[in-house]
């Protein structure tokens, strides 16, 4: 009799997975076009670059201001502008976040953040750093998405944030910890997208994350490490061969984008990249040097376990 009931309930188990599942790939339908599109733009010479505090900054964020209200996706608190100062002892610069907001249907008052950073390194002489990996790609991510989101709404309150400042040690991230206390204790993930193009070589979309089992239960877990892609391979952690790999070795990864401020305040966070490659932090991170097959299989399985996760995260343990 308990070898049955054994039975059953693995089978209720496995069964409301496989429906999970199903209702996750009936979700998300990306239009590569519209991805593409998006990193193209970003990453144009047109962009200057995405400099903090540029003269020119204000390109990119002009642009994603106008595709949130295009999706009517809500700002933040009343606007989709946030701005926050730099101070050293030198000069003052003045950076700004770009944050939407999309209402859950259910938990009115836990969130899930969705970061990615649209700022780059900008313009040398005559060269532009264009940053189509880094971060026009995971810009990109977060726009489809958010379009999605709109359209057919998640559990949680979904905050679309797309920082200034993060290749100038993480300030678009920490501002918007410290503009909002308030709602820190609600905040039951951060998921953070930073550079999910590669170059052509590109095979693997790698992740990380922090805090998973003060949320979620073993076997859930288990159940997302296992959620994979049948067009790009996905790796928990960072370790690899290659030319790149010392490099990849040395990095902190927990604090080398801004899910590393989201770890600090002890808020469950999921990091996805490439890692390393010949392109990164050079001229030569262009649109045309991107892996346009993958990010676009990149941000599918990304999608995937952004609503695996928003169905089970607020479950008891």
């Amino acid at each position: 009799m308990i070898r049955f009931a054994f039975l059953i309930t693995t089978f209720i188990f496995h069964h409301s997975l496989s429906l999970a599942s199903d209702e996750i790939n009936s979700r998300f339908t990306l239009k590569p076009q519209t991805l593409l599109q998006y990193i193209e733009t970003l990453s144009s010479d047109a962009m200057h670059g995405r400099k903090f505090a540029s003269s020119t900054s204000h390109l990119a964020s002009d642009f994603i201001i106008n595709e949130l209200i295009t999706y009517r996706i809500q700002p933040f608190k009343g606007k989709y502008l946030h701005r926050f100062m730099h101070e050293n002892l030198f000069t003052n610069k003045q950076g700004a976040n770009v944050i939407g907001f999309i209402p859950g249907y259910q938990y009115s008052d836990k969130y899930i953040v969705l970061t990615a950073h649209y700022d780059h390194l900008g313009t040398k002489g005559n060269s532009v750093y264009n940053g189509a990996d880094d971060n026009a790609s995971g810009v990109a991510a977060l726009l489809v998405f958010g379009k999605q989101i709109k359209e057919t709404p998640l559990k949680h309150n979904v905050i679309l944030l797309f920082t200034d400042g993060e290749e100038i040690n993480l300030l678009g991230a920490k501002s918007f910890i410290k503009e909002n206390e308030s709602i820190i204790d609600g905040i039951k993930l951060n998921i953070n997208i930073d550079m999910i193009a590669g170059d052509s070589k590109t095979k693997k979309l790698h992740y990380i994350y922090g805090n998973f089992d003060n949320f979620i239960n073993k076997k859930l877990v288990t159940q997302f490490t296992s959620m994979k892609s049948k067009k790009i391979k996905v790796k928990k952690g960072f370790k690899q061969l290659g030319r790149y790999s010392i490099q990849d070795r040395r990095t902190n990864w927990k604090m080398a984008s801004d899910h590393g401020i989201f770890a600090k305040h002890n808020i469950p966070y999921l990091y996805y990249g490439v890692g390393t490659h010949k392109n990164y932090h050079s001229v030569s991170d262009t649109y045309e040097n991107i892996n346009k097959d993958f990010v676009v299989a990149a941000s599918q399985i990304i999608f995937k376990h952004l609503v695996f996760l928003d169905n089970n995260i607020s479950i008891t343990k």
